[in-house]
């Protein structure tokens, strides 16, 4: 699928999640301001699913083999 410029533009401004929004919504739960829809909502949630926040620190929760969380 071939995307022209102002497309990609906004293709990438809606898909790329920055640590700094992630840390903000585990913290206090509210969206970045480009996230208005119930769609966008969704799929920002799932990308902060992976993360949690540990004395102040964002982390990537790491899975064993067998699907359940290491390194807590």
């Amino acid at each position: 699928m071939e995307l022209n410029s102002e497309k990609r533009e906004k293709y990438k401004k809606y898909t790329h999640v920055e640590f700094t929004e992630i840390y903000n919504y585990l913290s206090d739960k509210t969206y970045p301001e480009h996230v208005t829809d119930k769609g966008l909502k969704s799929n920002f949630r799932k990308a902060c699913k992976n993360f949690e926040i540990v004395h102040n620190e964002l982390r990537y929760k790491r899975k064993g083999k067998d699907g359940s969380e290491i390194g807590r």
